[in-house]
This record gives C-alpha cells, sequence and structure tokens, in this order.
C-alpha cells in the first residue's frame, strides 16, 4: 500500500497532522464508548420494564389454589382508625374515603402522597405528630375460587406485601391477621416497623364467598413516605408455601463476601500503609456489604427497629461514593494527594450521614433526594475523572512508542492494565447505578441491579490489588519457603514431645511482657517491642534441640554429664538454624526476636548460663524474660526423669535462684502476676 506523500512537510506538519489523527482516534473511540454507555442503559431500562410486566403477568396468572391480586382490586384509604372500620364488613361509600381505582398501579399507596402536608418545608428536620390510617382492600372471590381455597385441607394461604410501615395491623373480614403496632405512653411510635418483602399465613376459614375485607391500620408520620405502602408492587394472596420466603440467601452471601473482602484489605493496609488506595477500597467493600445487608429482610432478625435500619442503609450509602472516588484517585496517582472535589463531597457526604442520623424520618428521606442528585453527579465526576486519564494514559503511551496506536493497543489498555479494570468496572457501576436510581424514583421495583454489578466489580478490584501486592507476597513466600526448607531438612530431629511446652512458654512470655510493659523500670526498654512478634518468635527457643540426638533428646532417665553436655548444645544450635534461615531468604529481621530466644534463654544472672556465660546486663531482656518462663513450664511439667512440681513449689524455687539464675526484678514482676502463670499451668495442658 502506497502511503500519501506530504507535500511540503516538515517535521512540525507532521508532528501536528500526527497529533490531529491521534486526537480523531481518541475522540472516535471514547464516543463508541459513550454509544455503549447509552445502548447499555437503555438496555436496563428496557428490563426494569420487562420485570414489570412479567410481574403484573406472574400475579394475574392463577394458581393451582388461591392467587388474589390485591392490585386487581379498588384500595380505599381515609385518615384515622376506628374499631368500626376493622369490622367484617366496612362501609367504603362514605365521602371519607379515598378511592385508587383497580390497576392504577402507578398510583401512589404512601400515605405523604395521599395526603400531602403543606406546612412541612423540604429540609425540614422535624416531623409531623404521628397519625392513624385505615387502607381496606375489598375483593371478590366467586364460587369456584371459594371451592379451591376450602377442598383442600392441608394448604394455608398467605399474604405477601412488598413494603409496608410504619406502624401496622392487618385483618381479613374483621379477624386479626398480623400486628406490628409499638406505640409509646406519648402516643407515638416507640419501634418503627417499615419492612419489606413482609408476608404471614391466613387461615382459609376466614374467607367468605363474595365480597372480602383486607383492611390495614397505618400509624405513622404524614411526612414520612414509608407511612403505607412505598413499592408498587407485589401486593398478593396465595398458597403459603409458594411465597418465596428466603430469595435474599444470595445478597447475604454477596454481602459476607463484601464485608470480609473489607477487612481482608483493611489488614493489608495495615501490614503495608504506603500503599494508601487500600484503605479507600477497604472501607468501599465494608460499606457495600453494610448497605445492601441493610436492605434484606434478614437484617430485622438483628437489628428489628427499622428507623435504626433505614439510617444505618442511607449512612453507608452516603459515604459509598466519595469513598470510591477517592480510592480512584489514589489508586491512579499513588503518590499525590485527593482532588479538592473528593474533599469537600466527603465532607459533605458526612454532614448528610450526621444529619439525617439526628433528624427525623421524613428528613432523612429529604436528604436521599438530595444524594440522589448530588451522588450522580459525584459518580459522573469520578467516570469523567477516568475517562481523562485514560485519554492521558494513551498520550503517553503514544510518546513512547512516536507512533499512531493500533485498535489493539487500546484494547490492551482496557484489558490488561489496573487502569482498564478500573474504568471498566467504574462504567458497570456507573450504568448500575444510574438504572437503580431511575427504579427507586420511577418504577419503583425490589430490585438492585448494582447488587450483582458491585460483586464483580469488587473480585475484579481484589484482583488488581492482589497484582499489585506481588512483590510483597513474592518477598513473603521465599522466606516461607527457605523457612519451610530447613525445617523440613531437620524434622526428623524434631521432639514430639516440645510441643505442649512450646505453647504453653509462649503464653507465659506474653504475661510476664505485658506485665513489664506496666513496670515503670522496664516500659520504656519495651514500649517499641513488636510484642505480638515478641510472642510469635519465642516458639522458636528450643529450635536447636532438633539437632540433638534422639538417645539424649527422648532419655527417660537422668542424663550423664556428656549428655548434658550435648543438651546444653540447642542453644548454640538453635542460633545457627535461624542464621542459616535469615542466609536463606532477605529481609528475615522479623527472626531476631527468635535468635535471642534460641541463644540467650539458659544464660544465668550470675554467669553461670550457657552457651556464652552472659552476666546480668549482658543478657538481653528477652531473654531473661524466656527464663523465667521456660524454667517454670519445665517445673510444672513431667519429665521423663521427675515428677511435675506444684505451683507454689515452682514459685518457691524461682524465688532461691533470683540474683543467681534470674533477673531479679524480672521475678519480682513474675510473682504479682504467678496466678495468671498458674491458670495457664492447670488449664494449659496441651
Amino acid at each position: 500500500m502506497n502511503l500519501p506523500v506530504l507535500k511540503g512537510g516538515t517535521a512540525r506538519t507532521i508532528a501536528n497532522k500526527a497529533q490531529i489523527w491521534h486526537t480523531y482516534i481518541i475522540m472516535k473511540y471514547l464516543r463508541n464508548v459513550l454509544i455503549l454507555c447509552v445502548c447499555c442503559l437503555l438496555a436496563g431500562v428496557f428490563a426494569l420494564v420487562v420485570i414489570r410486566i412479567y410481574e403484573s403477568s406472574e400475579e394475574s396468572r392463577e394458581k393451582n389454589n388461591v392467587f388474589i391480586n390485591l392490585r386487581d382490586f379498588p384500595v380505599y384509604i381515609k385518615k384515622g382508625y376506628t374499631s368500626a372500620a376493622m369490622c367484617a364488613q366496612a362501609d367504603l361509600n362514605s365521602g371519607a374515603w379515598i378511592k385508587i381505582p383497580a390497576r392504577k398501579e402507578n398510583a401512589p399507596l404512601y400515605v405523604k402522597a395521599l395526603f400531602p402536608n403543606a406546612k412541612r418545608t423540604f429540609l425540614s428536620p422535624f416531623a409531623a405528630k404521628d397519625e392513624a390510617y385505615t387502607y381496606v382492600v375489598s375483593f371478590q372471590l366467586d364460587t369456584q375460587t371459594m371451592m379451591k381455597i376450602t377442598s383442600n385441607k392441608r394448604e394455608i394461604s398467605g399474604v405477601f406485601l412488598a413494603s409496608i410501615g410504619d406502624n401496622w395491623e392487618v385483618f381479613l373480614n374483621g379477624t386479626l391477621l398480623k400486628s406490628e403496632l409499638h406505640i409509646g405512653k406519648n402516643g407515638n411510635i416507640a419501634s418503627h416497623r417499615s419492612y419489606r418483602k413482609v408476608y404471614f399465613p391466613v387461615d382459609n376459614s376466614l374467607f367468605l364467598a363474595g365480597e372480602n375485607q383486607l383492611t390495614f391500620r397505618i400509624v405513622g408520620s404524614p411526612d414520612d413516605i414509608n407511612t403505607g405502602f412505598t413499592y408498587m408492587t407485589p401486593y398478593i394472596i396465595q398458597d403459603y408455601n409458594e411465597i418465596p420466603k428466603n430469595n435474599d440467601a444470595l445478597t447475604v452471601a454477596l454481602c459476607a463476601v463484601y464485608i470480609f473482602m473489607g477487612a481482608y484489605h483493611l489488614a493489608l493496609f495495615i501490614i503495608h500503609k504506603k500503599d494508601a488506595y487500600v484503605l479507600p477500597y477497604s472501607l468501599f467493600s465494608t460499606l457495600l456489604g453494610v448497605y445492601f445487608f441493610a436492605r434484606t429482610t434478614a437484617v430485622y432478625a438483628f437489628i428489628p427497629n427499622s428507623s435504626v435500619v433505614h439510617r444505618i442503609e442511607t449512612g453507608a450509602l452516603y459515604m459509598i461514593v466519595p469513598v470510591f472516588a477517592a480510592f480512584c484517585e489514589l489508586l491512579t496517582k499513588p503518590f499525590g494527594t485527593l482532588s479538592l472535589f473528593v474533599k469537600i463531597y466527603s465532607i459533605f457526604s458526612v454532614i448528610l450521614i450526621v444529619t439525617q442520623a439526628l433528624f427525623s424520618l421524613p428528613f432523612r428521606d429529604d436528604t436521599l433526594l438530595v444524594w440522589q442528585i448530588t451522588g450522580l453527579a459525584a459518580m459522573g465526576r469520578t467516570f469523567y475523572y477516568l475517562v481523562c486519564f485514560f485519554s492521558a494514559t494513551v498520550k503517553k503511551q503514544r510518546a513512547l512508542t512516536a507512533m499512531k496506536l493500533p485498535f489493539r493497543a487500546y484494547m490492551h489498555i482496557l484489558a490488561q492494565t489496573d487502569f482498564g479494570i478500573l474504568f471498566i468496572g467504574s462504567s458497570v457501576l456507573l450504568l448500575t447505578g444510574i438504572i437503580d436510581l431511575l427504579n427507586a424514583m420511577v418504577f419503583r421495583i425490589d430490585i438492585v441491579t448494582s447488587t450483582y454489578s458491585f460483586f464483580l466489580f469488587t473480585i475484579g478490584i481484589s484482583f488488581l490489588l492482589a497484582r499489585k501486592f506481588r512483590y510483597l507476597y513474592e518477598q513473603v513466600a521465599d522466606l516461607q519457603s527457605a523457612i519451610l526448607k530447613t525445617m523440613a531438612e531437620l524434622v526428623e530431629y524434631r521432639d514430639t514431645v516440645t510441643g505442649s511446652h512450646i505453647e504453653r512458654t509462649k503464653l507465659l512470655v506474653e504475661i510476664l511482657t505485658k506485665a513489664m510493659l506496666k513496670d515503670r523500670r522496664y516500659s520504656s526498654m519495651i514500649k517499641d517491642w513488636d510484642i505480638e512478634l515478641l510472642v510469635q518468635s519465642s516458639q522458636l527457643h528450643d529450635v536447636g534441640k532438633i539437632a540433638i540426638r534422639d538417645s539424649v533428646l527422648r532419655k527417660k532417665s537422668a542424663l550423664t554429664a556428656e549428655e548434658f553436655e550435648e543438651m546444653k548444645k540447642h542453644a548454640s544450635f538453635g542460633v545457627k538454624v535461624i542464621e542459616q534461615i535469615e542466609n536463606s531468604a532477605p529481609d528475615s529481621d522479623f527472626l531476631e526476636y527468635a535468635k535471642i530466644f534460641a541463644g540467650a534463654h539458659h544464660e544465668n544472672w550470675d554467669g553461670s548460663g550457657y552457651p556464652n556465660g552472659l552476666k546480668a546486663g549482658q543478657i538481653p531482656l528477652s531473654g531473661r524474660i524466656m527464663a523465667v518462663a521456660d524454667v517454670y513450664d519445665a517445673l510444672t511439667s513431667v519429665r521423663p526423669y521427675k515428677r511435675a512440681f506444684s505451683h507454689e513449689e515452682a514459685v518457691n524455687t524461682i524465688k532461691k535462684e533470683r540474683n543467681r539464675k534470674f533477673d531479679p526484678d524480672i521475678v519480682d514482676i513474675f510473682l504479682s502476676v504467678q496466678e495468671q502463670f498458674r491458670a495457664v499451668s492447670e488449664s494449659g495442658r496441651f
């Protein structure tokens, strides 16, 4: 193929045209991405419409026994509650009732829309006093349906309500079916019960041939959107066994995954604080788990008060967007700081969380509307930031190659780079977030599409972060491999009897070290220690024994002088074993504690110990700690050549050996915690 010649072209002309061509490619690609996003958004809206139509058809489909779609019948609503309204056949022809025609599915059934409070202003922190309302669904049962109900004695019917609140009672033909009234002495609601997916059984004998009335006593603030029936569908009566009672199991499982991933990455951040982006991702994943769990029916088993649940739900929701934006920025510019936008929006979100927690539920609903607008804008801004970063990445790649990038190069950036995974995941989240917002504002179907997109995103980002931690993991893996290799070579020499001794001395070292940390004589020396690492390292204090001959190590009688000299070598052998591990893997400084324990726990305060004959302050402090713990456990344990000493005998022996074998100050601290030592000795016979 012949390339066109640029007449009169100079280097600058070629560069300018190349830049124009490159910009054209980027704009063309971004246009295609935008078209794809719009198509996906339209597909999501179409899916919501299809689901809505499908649910309507499902509600209308006749079941084997009884299936009554309550939206097929008119709903009568009025202010106030009287016992007459709860009778078998209430008079629905009086002028006090508001009638919602049958099958008018877009008609709101919550009190705030039916009885608007003109006095309340938007974002008013207070709500009107709780009031009572009566809802009646009058439905007809023909002879054929009644025969189906009465003929099958083994089946019972049930009521399923998509939502109901705030406090409520349900009656069928004057008989109480279910009550969730929790009214305080002042007449206001003491504990809220605005629930989703409510279901309960109905005795078939309560149905009547002809007209039946399902009556709801609703109590709540007229300003609260949850007073009444928030969701539009489904509201049905059908066979109780066919009601989907446990369809939240998958969501609960996903929530557990989100929270686990959040805790896991928080632990990674604590270990490696340099990677600041891990912290917002940890918070992001945890908040997702909290938010989606708060939307399940399972949460009411732990927190029955729906007011608390809803505030937790919205609080988590408000922080998801700023935390996600912070994660995107810190991941793409790890040595930079958060933008002013993210900082301001984070503060704004915190203000929303605090105020919605302090003020009334209607105020919480108002803040939710504010979030729907600002949250969508913030998500759009984050997506725009990622698009700009993608463009900058492409320009940098082109500058490195000094040539036009082929289409597959763009695909490589998206499919095989950290940013690409983030960009694709964020695009999916943005689309599902918009779909959920449209659902919340228009369709009101109890489906959250972002539940599953968030799961895929969380898994993808987890792999991304795992790849970023790969180098650190490789270092740890090298060290672990060296330890396993060294121990495998020496495992045949292990003393199978020492396992319990090792576990007990670890507990004793922990008790003694924490007590010394509170003592002014040692607190300044110990405060900078890694206590957890110290305690774990104490398990290697006798590692040198694996190099001692079995005939000596497992001898069932007292050792001869020659055998004792050999046994004494386990201290120096232990140091050599750990040094061998250190030489086999880099960055193994954490073994320093273990090396001190192995080499110094048989040194005596008066210099008569081994292997180096160290005296007093020459003995490392951790070695002096281990000496007390090791001897105490040895005294109170059975050995082939001796009985187990009592706790009192062991304490007296250690007291006698102060200033000779043990540091006298450590002995004093030991005496102050001797009862904790006794507890380990008496209950720690592993």
